[in-house]
């Protein structure tokens, strides 16, 4: 017998790939196609998909190919809506379709990053779509009532179907499942009875699955009935779908069943709590974990971890002591733990043999959650290297050279915070590993002066990368005992760059003579780098040096010289300069041009607008740059005359120029520009300035280029508009913001963040909370963040709107990030946060504060201590435990014995004990 996998390769899939360029030219078409519509490879190709198939415009599919074209995205054509997309006879002769029906998907075909065509497949589902037809045609059909030529009662009709889902055949169940899905709420009865009746099958329980995912039926009810049915294998399989549905009704009767008398209906009780995030169970779940049963206590710890509830990781630690649910304890305490577990887990570390990769993991995890959150990664990393001992340091040391790439990672994070010189030395060997070269440089700048010399042993190795990597670790730990070594690596054309950039870092005057050596060196970066590395050390001799070096032959060492020159202003240099702003060859001239801003001397405003009517293209850009750091008001005709240039880019520099001036007088010149101009980027920047010089004729200029089909200019438009002191402005951003294009809404977002209107705030907010695209979603919270920033009513408007979405679930983390990022004068309004009467904002408030890491932030948190829901009082008892306050001890300890919440409890004695703790330290230093 042939293999099935031989079997399947030999079958001839009914799939066809043709291809399109831009234009729709055919320039690829598969045998498949050939054979199934007769037109040859030779006939289709080079011709337009239009005369191939004349009716896609009449049909609506011509446009489904340009959208695809337009924006990139993937379009289906559906059999059941669109039947084909090329006109041709099924395959074999079939009752009921006289074309083969099609399923058509439509994607861009890409080069260089940008769309050159489509790319089109094509899958022949006429006999499926024959086979479902005629199933579901015959068992809808009642064999009893078929004299009478009527169709069964609904209710039969659904039964037979049900029974059909146990069929061997998948595409029978397929087909059943389909037909099903359609009887929506009718089919809940026959459903329930079949899961009754047949759970036992695998082929009726994964037909139950799909038929559960595809439709609106709600069978919570009776499913959640079965978990009382004295079948166990029922009960189980109720679990299993109810976890599934994820519908929080299912929370208390699942709750129920973690007792029940069978250990395996027990374990999928468990599992389903754990997919619903069933809050509401942690209690249960921590204690079956304590009875260190594994085939219950793993699932239950896994449990624990969906649901994410920090304050039951205190109650796990015990757990580190049992080995086999060591690991699964460590996972979930890395996971949801504070700081108060890291000094078990190091304990661990030092005193069992449990795996240091698996701890490090965790450790890594707390480190992370702490610098994302409170920005206090660094405390965590602190109490680590206070409390390992020699034996748990090489441990990790060890765990280092065995472990493989993927697991490197956070052992090289906790590495990196210890000390030692076994430690030292491990971290340089890490250089040449590049998935943790980023977080090894750090660790060594942490370790500072006594990690040079390991760090220039690196320098020598054959791995440019790890020289490379050290290059930039010395510059960043600043020893001038490093220096010697980095300018013997100057000479290396891959390290020249950095070891110049170290050089700069470390400010050694040592490194003067070999840094001018550099200054003509035929490789811009490693010019630039050079140039920034002398502008760093400022050695008294650098002025005569440099000005001996404004007439050295070389073209290359003048123009390096004359960027030093002028980042100082050196007035013994001038001279040279204002000569050189003639020099034969054009780089040098422009250097010389863009420096002179940065001297004093009336002659240098003449010699700039000299430049900018007589010199090269290049030149005259510089001018026109420069020219706005010198005197704008005696620049301004001279630049609206440069808008006439025949050099796009010096018309372009002149008009950004012109922008910044903010001289109103040349609005005619710039409108002109606008509508004339045949460059892009010229009328681009045309919008913009317009829009910054307020002119009273721009709204009527602007309005109509906002919708542009140009999505450049009909976005620059957008933009500018925001500028404008005009009644007209905010409705007409209101309506972009609505706009049909992502486009739009992100410039209109942009455009709304610059305007001073009460109602801003308000509209950034619906935008950031109903759009469905990710980047305007992301303009319209940075919008409101930078708003917030303001010290006006707007500034306050905008930090509430932030506290607002937070009751987004999709938005509260950003919301929560951007909050926690405003200045202490926004504290009242975060803090007003705390009296909505929405228990997710208040919570997300406390977040919000608590990261802030403030100390005015610590009276709002603790007035949060006697809020009616327990989420935000131990939001805020966690909160005000990772600040480190001492004040609302008297409140955390009453809490601890008080609150009717056991959890609440729990947490106020874990952090009054380490108020207390930290008193009694305060107290011994005194």
């Amino acid at each position: 017998m042939q293999p099935v996998n031989e079997r399947f390769m030999s079958e001839r899939l009914p799939i066809g790939i043709l291809t399109t360029d831009e234009r729709l030219v055919v320039r690829a078409w598969d045998s498949w196609l050939a054979e199934a519509t007769g037109i040859t490879s030779a006939h289709a190709l080079n011709r337009p998909l239009t005369e191939l198939v004349p009716d896609l415009d009449a049909r609506g599919i011509l446009a489904t190919f340009e959208n695809v074209l337009a924006r990139g995205t993937v379009e289906v054509l559906a059999p059941a809506l669109h039947h084909y997309l090329l006109p041709c006879a099924p395959s074999k002769s079939v009752p009921g379709f006289t074309h083969m029906q099609q399923h058509v998907t439509i994607g861009p075909l890409r080069a260089d990053g940008r769309i050159v065509g489509v790319v089109v497949t094509l899958e022949d589902v006429t006999d499926r779509l024959v086979q479902e037809r005629e199933l579901a045609a015959t068992l809808l059909e009642s064999p009893a009532d078929a004299s009478f030529g009527v169709a069964a009662p609904a209710s039969r009709q659904i039964e037979a179907l049900t029974r059909l889902m146990a069929q061997d055949d998948w595409r029978v169940r397929r087909a059943t499942v389909r037909t099903l899905a359609e009887h929506g709420d009718a089919i809940v009865e026959s459903l329930v009875a079949t899961l009754r009746d047949q759970h036992h099958d695998l082929a009726v329980l994964s037909s139950a699955l799909d038929l559960l995912a595809i439709s609106d039926v709600d069978v919570v009810g009776p499913l959640v009935a079965f978990l009382d049915s004295p079948d166990a294998n029922l009960r189980i399989q109720a679990a299993l779908i109810l976890g599934e549905r994820r519908d929080a009704r299912a929370i208390r009767p699942l709750m129920a069943r973690l007792s029940d008398p069978d250990l395996n209906v027990q374990f999928h009780a468990i599992e389903a709590l754990g997919r619903l995030q069933a809050n509401d169970a942690c209690d249960a779940l921590v204690a079956i974990a304590e009875r260190h049963d594994f085939f219950l206590a793993f699932p239950a710890l896994h449990a624990l971890r969906q649901v994410g509830n920090p304050s039951i990781a205190p109650r796990l630690v015990p757990l580190l002591a049992d080995e086999l649910l060591r690991a699964p304890a460590i996972d979930v305490l890395g996971e949801l733990g504070d700081e108060d577990v890291a000094m078990p887990l190091v304990h661990l570390l030092n005193t069992s043999d449990a795996p240091a990769d698996v701890i490090a993991d965790a450790l890594a995890g707390l480190f992370e959650r702490y610098e994302r959150g409170y920005g206090a990664g660094e405390h965590v990393a602190g109490l680590v290297r206070r409390s390992i001992t020699a034996g748990g340091t090489q441990k990790i040391l060890d765990a280092v050279q065995r472990v493989g790439p993927d697991r490197l990672p956070s052992l090289a994070k906790v590495l990196g915070w210890l000390d030692g010189d076994a430690v030292q030395r491990a971290l340089a060997r890490l250089l040449g590993h590049q998935p943790v070269r980023a977080q090894i440089v750090e660790a060594l700048v942490r370790h500072g002066s006594g990690v040079v010399a390991l760090l220039i042993d690196q320098l020598r190795v054959e791995d440019l990368e790890t020289r490379q990597a050290a290059t930039v670790a010395l510059g960043r730990i600043g020893d001038a005992r490093a220096t010697r070594a980095l300018i013997d690596v100057l000479h290396d054309k891959e390290l020249a760059v950095p070891a110049a950039g170290a050089l700069a870092r470390i400010g050694d005057r040592e490194a003067f003579e070999s840094l001018l050596q550099m200054l003509g060196d035929r490789d811009p970066a490693i010019r630039q780098s050079a140039i920034a590395a002398l502008n760093s050390i400022g050695h008294p001799e650098m002025a005569p040096r440099i000005a001996a070096r404004l007439s050295d032959h070389d073209p290359l060492a003048r123009e390096s010289a004359i960027r030093i020159a002028g980042y100082f202003g050196y007035p013994e240099c001038f001279e040279q300069v204002l000569q050189c702003c003639h020099d034969s060859v054009e780089s040098v001239r422009r250097a010389a041009i863009e420096s002179l801003a940065f001297f004093e001397d009336p002659r240098v405003v003449p010699t700039l607008v000299d430049a900018l009517q007589r010199q090269s293209p290049m030149v005259r850009a510089g001018a026109a740059a420069a020219l706005v750091r010198t005197a704008p008001s005696l620049a301004v005709d001279a630049l609206a005359e440069s808008l006439g240039d025949s050099d796009p880019w010096v018309r372009y520099v002149s008009l950004r120029s012109l922008g910044s001036i903010g001289d109103t007088r040349v609005v005619p010149a710039v409108l002109t520009a606008l509508r004339k101009d045949p460059a892009p980027h010229v009328r681009l920047a045309a919008i913009e300035v317009l829009g910054r010089l307020k002119a009273p004729e721009a709204w009527d200029v602007l309005e109509p280029l906002t919708r542009s089909s140009d999505s450049d200019m009909g976005s620059a438009a957008i933009r500018a508009l925001g500028h404008l002191d005009r009644s007209e402005v905010l409705p007409a951003l209101e309506g972009f913001l609505r706009g049909p294009e992502p486009w739009q809404r992100v410039a209109a977002v942009a455009a709304a963040t610059v305007r001073s209107d009460a109602r801003v705030a308000h509209l950034l907010q619906w935008v950031a909370a109903v759009d469905e695209d990710t980047d305007v979603v992301g303009a319209a919270l940075h919008g409101l963040a930078k708003i917030a920033r303001r010290q006006d009513q707007q500034g306050a408007a905008a930090a509430r709107a932030l506290v607002a979405l937070t009751a987004e679930p999709l938005r509260r983390e950003a919301a929560i990030r951007a909050l926690s990022e405003l200045p202490a004068r926004r504290i009242a309004e975060v803090a007003h946060g705390l009296r909505d009467s929405s228990p997710e904002v208040r919570s997300a408030s406390v977040e919000a504060l608590g990261r802030m890491q403030l100390s005015e932030a610590s009276r709002a948190l603790e007035s949060a201590l006697d809020d009616p829901h327990p989420a935000v009082r131990l939001a805020a008892i966690r909160a005000l435990k990772n600040l480190g306050t001492r004040e609302p001890l008297r409140k955390l300890m009453a809490l601890a014995r008080t609150d009717p919440e056991a959890e609440v409890r729990r947490a106020a004695m874990f952090a009054a004990s380490r108020s207390s703790d930290a008193n009694s330290d305060s107290s011994r230093r005194s």
